[in-house]
């Protein structure tokens, strides 16, 4: 189990006795290897930021790809990956999730809200950081690719928060977040605002539910940035990258929210559905890709 508290740092800080650490975890999104200190990392940071709002602001320019590479065989096998609880579940108020949806994107065909707290780590400690994701499925207009919309993301320091909020996600900084093989929580203000728990469990349909997991990470996410004339609509998603399972355990996950978060009505109440603990980790060259939604008119 990892516990993450918020920090007076730019940097997480992360508590993992060495005798009781669980498998680091892979952040693909997040600051390069190279990265030492938080001072390195908030550098790396603002550069991350600063090449996606030049990216926003060229309306010529539909399309932004940053190679990605696999994780070294050596670093899987001592631990090295996303980890996580994940499951998804029936919206229960739909009016509420078709609020989430912006234009121009439409209803999917089957509402769906994904839900997963995990932590990221690729083995070093400078840019590990735990995240939350409550995510509601949406289409894209132009080529009737699904994605993800975030509609809450809970980090645990600022440093994650600011780079989220530039990118256009609804980051919010807890007090504490523990990441779990079992259970998984969120505190903030003194009290659990978003958990999930495992149950673990033998007879799901596990090619079906990994598909059904697989899609989380495969859809992408919306990412909307301002640009020179409002909102500019940006999916991004990876292509070419392999993420293999190496660690699964399915079962039946309780999902859990407080009644006064804005999304609460996204979750059905006493939400039992399949899920698992993984951890993931990529095995192939790939890119992640940014392209902007819509035909040219309408992000320019």
């Amino acid at each position: 189990m990892v516990t993450t508290t918020r920090s007076q740092h730019i940097a997480t800080q992360v508590a993992v006795p060495p005798d009781k650490a669980v498998p680091p975890r892979h952040a693909s999104a997040g600051p390069t290897a190279t990265v030492t200190s938080e001072v390195e990392r908030l550098v790396d940071g603002r550069f991350r930021v600063a090449r996606l709002q030049r990216f926003v602001a060229d309306a010529s320019r539909r399309e932004m790809v940053v190679p990605s590479a696999p994780m070294p065989a050596e670093q899987i096998a001592s631990g090295a990956g996303t980890s996580g609880i994940y499951t998804l579940v029936e919206p229960p108020d739909i009016d509420l999730y078709r609020s989430y949806i912006p234009d121009p994107l439409r209803m999917p065909a089957a509402p769906e809200v994904a839900l997963a707290l995990v932590d990221f780590n690729s083995g070093n400690p400078a840019i590990r950081y735990p995240e939350g994701w409550v995510l509601v499925k949406a289409t894209r207009p132009d080529n009737g690719a699904d994605l993800w919309i975030v509609a809450s993301m809970p980090v645990a320091n600022v440093l994650t928060a600011y780079i989220g909020l530039a990118w256009g996600l609804p980051k919010y900084i807890s007090d504490e977040m523990t990441i779990g093989r079992d259970r998984s929580e969120v505190i903030y203000e003194g009290a659990v605002r978003f958990s999930l728990e495992l149950t673990p469990a033998s007879g799901a349909d596990e090619p079906a539910l990994r598909d059904r997991i697989g899609s989380i990470h495969e859809l992408g996410m919306l990412q909307p940035h301002i640009g020179k004339r409002g909102i500019v609509p940006i999916h991004n998603f990876g292509r070419g990258a392999q993420l293999q399972a190496v660690e699964w355990e399915a079962g039946t996950v309780r999902a859990w929210c407080s009644p006064d978060d804005p999304w609460a009505g996204l979750v059905p109440a006493g939400s039992e559905t399949p899920g698992v603990f993984q951890r993931v980790a990529p095995t192939a060259h790939g890119e992640s890709v940014w392209q902007k939604i819509g035909p040219a008119a309408a992000v320019e």
